[in-house]
């Protein structure tokens, strides 16, 4: 499963910088929107066809479901951002930078986790995201040349928009999550 995902992840990216290369006649927002009304399709179809459910039971569920309906907007919205963002960021970096740098996820949920849930990180993990950063800069610094480095600007600053926003998402997600585990604490669920 984890190399069916990483064949899916980095094709991903390459068919969509491939893409994005030629400044493509569609609004990069509508391809966001049309996918998720994709996704939203076949999950309609898994609950009506394959556990035979009827349509009312899901706005039943939804209903009855409100507070997490509402609480799973924050983190659907910055994923969509994190959509729009990677548009951006693959029509002005190379596929290969773009995979890389977007490995800053990792920092950024880290730094979420320390902010907001008031984890803790181990010496040998805060040594690990310093290496894992400083490879990532390395990475950039040896690619950005004097003709792309404007392009290459903005496409970096997409790619750390989708890390900051991942890394929050995630973050607010485990916070929800555990303050569900624990009903008493109703205080937990705003930032």
């Amino acid at each position: 499963v984890l190399m069916l995902l990483a064949v899916q992840n980095c094709s991903k990216n390459l068919i969509m910088r491939m893409v994005m290369k030629d400044q493509p006649q569609f609004l990069t927002s509508a391809a966001v929107i049309g996918s998720e009304c994709l996704k939203l399709t076949a999950s309609l179809c898994f609950i009506l066809f394959y556990q035979k459910k009827s349509f009312q039971s899901v706005i039943t569920y939804l209903r009855e479901d409100c507070r997490n309906t509402i609480l799973v907007i924050v983190p659907a919205s910055a994923y969509n951002l994190q959509m729009s963002l990677e548009y951006v960021a693959l029509a002005n970096l190379n596929a290969a930078v773009f995979s890389v740098l977007v490995q800053t996820k990792l920092i950024c949920t880290a730094t979420s986790a320390v902010l907001i849930l008031g984890t803790k990180l181990k010496f040998i993990q805060v040594i690990s995201l310093i290496l894992l950063t400083s490879g990532v800069m390395l990475c950039n610094v040896s690619k950005t040349t004097e003709s792309g480095a404007e392009s290459s600007i903005e496409g970096i600053a997409a790619t750390l928009g989708i890390a900051v926003s991942s890394g929050f998402a995630s973050v607010y997600t485990e916070k929800v999550i555990k303050a569900q585990r624990r009903p008493d604490s109703v205080s937990d669920y705003g930032l």
